[in-house]
Order: C-alpha cells, then structure tokens, then sequence
C-alpha cells in the first residue's frame, strides 16, 4: 500500500469509529423502553443494543475498586430482569443463550 492510500484507509477508520460510537451513544443513555420513543429491532441499532448489554455484563463481572465481581450467573439473572427495559429482549435472549452454551 502507498503512504497516500494507507493515510486514507486510516482516516477512513476512524471516520466509522466516530460514526459507530456516535450511533451507540445515541440511544446508550435511553433505557429500552423510554417513554415517547419507539425503538425497533433496526440494523442502524444493533450495535447500540450490544453494546449496552456487554458494558452491563462486564461491569458486574469484573473486579472494581470498589466491590468484587459479581458471578456469571447472577450478572446473566440481573440483565434478563432489565429485559424490554433497560435492555432490548433480543440481546438478552443472546447473551442468555451464550451463558447456556458455555461460551461467556
């Protein structure tokens, strides 16, 4: 790759990092079931979903400061009462499948 090409495919990264999390903040802060807001199961969110799931799940499961890690399966029991929530039931249902199968 030329410097001019490897300089664009750089820029370019980075222009979808800033639009991927740009998108993801756009509805991270919104709780699933906001009022006044319709959420749909749309390609435009699925990251946004994921993502505020995987925080969830990775913040209660790894060592703080301030506490200790939660167990796998309490963390998985604590996102599915925050499903259709806090959480958007699609994922849950995934990450609880994914605990299911031993693959978290």
């Amino acid at each position: 790759m030329t410097n001019r090409i490897s300089q664009l495919a750089k820029e370019h990264a980075i222009l979808l990092a800033i639009l991927l999390v740009g998108l993801a903040l756009r509805i991270y802060g919104i709780y699933f079931d906001y009022p006044g807001v319709n959420f749909i199961w749309d390609e435009h969110y699925h990251i946004s979903y994921i993502l505020k799931v995987a925080d969830a799940f990775d913040a209660m499961t790894t060592q703080r400061p301030y506490r200790s890690p939660m167990f796998k399966e309490t963390a998985v029991a604590e996102i599915q009462t925050l499903s259709g929530s806090q959480f958007h039931p699609n994922v849950v249902r995934a990450l609880v499948e994914l605990h299911r199968e031993s693959r978290i």
